[in-house]
Parts: structure tokens; sequence; C-alpha cells
């Protein structure tokens, strides 16, 4: 089922060199995401659909569509907890 979420105001990232900085301005902390994480931040933010950022993954590495399911369902409860992303329209 897919589930669509988006990036709060109070966050912004910067990417350089395939890798991104999130920051979070009203706690201050910031959190450095390695190259495939980078990837499906750009996607959630972009579109904000689980399912097509899923698919999009999956077509991009080339693993299983379960797979990147699975893996994008966990950076996504991640960034939950953190405050980086919300869900709803």
């Amino acid at each position: 089922m897919s589930r669509v979420f988006r990036v709060p105001k109070a966050v912004i990232a910067e990417s350089l060199d395939g890798k991104a900085v999130v920051l979070h301005l009203t706690t201050g902390k910031y959190f450095a995401l390695n190259e495939t994480a980078t990837v499906m931040w750009e996607l959630l933010a972009a579109d904000g659909d689980s399912s097509r950022v899923a698919a999009k993954i999956s077509a991009h590495y080339g693993v299983e569509l379960e797979t990147a399911e699975r893996d994008v369902s966990a950076f996504v409860v991640e960034l939950l907890s953190r405050g980086l992303l919300t869900e709803g329209e």
C-alpha cells in the first residue's frame, strides 16, 4: 500500500558528490546520508509516494521490488522518528 510523505518546512538538505546532509532547523541536528540514502531522500523529497520511490529504487539498483520496498520503508521509519519526514499530502 502506498503512503505519501513530505519534508517539513523546518528541514533542509544539501547534496554534494552523491551524498547529502539533512538539517532539522528547529532541533539543530543534522544527519549525513550515504549515496543510497541520498537517492532515496531525493526521491522522497521530490515525489513523496513510497511505492513509486521503491519502484524507482528497484529499477535504479536492479534489486527485487520487495527488497526496495523493505529498504524504503525502514528508511522512512528512521526519517519519521527524527522528524525529517511527516506523513500526509
